[in-house]
């Protein structure tokens, strides 16, 4: 296991966190409680360089709350919702351009 990393990146808001296995990211280890303790403090998480498969992903954000699956069928993966205006790769491409002068944070009701 390597050593995780919180580092501030501005005074108010945003910490990059180095050192993470992501086969910690899925299971009941504790890191979950860390990172979501660094994201209440800090606002928002850059991981450089994590990678992570979409099915990962969405079993780590189980940890930090409930996950949305209202946009299923726009990925393989319940969960994963991607942010592109490329059509061939989300149908809803023109209702996010629509929203980008506003938000895309799934809070608006499609």
């Amino acid at each position: 296991m390597s050593l995780l990393t919180i580092t501030k990146l501005g005074e108010s808001v945003g910490a990059e966190v180095t050192g993470l296995d992501p086969a910690q990211l899925s299971s009941d280890d504790p890191v979950g409680e860390v990172i979501l303790d660094a994201l209440e403090h800090n606002g928002v998480l850059v991981f450089p360089g994590l990678r992570l498969q979409p099915e990962t992903q969405v079993a780590f954000c189980r940890h930090l709350g409930e996950v949305d699956h209202s946009s299923d069928g726009h990925h393989p993966v319940p969960g994963i919702y991607p942010i592109t205006l490329d059509k061939s790769k989300n149908s809803s491409a023109d209702y996010l351009r629509a929203t980008f002068d506003w938000h895309i944070d799934g809070c608006t009701p499609l």
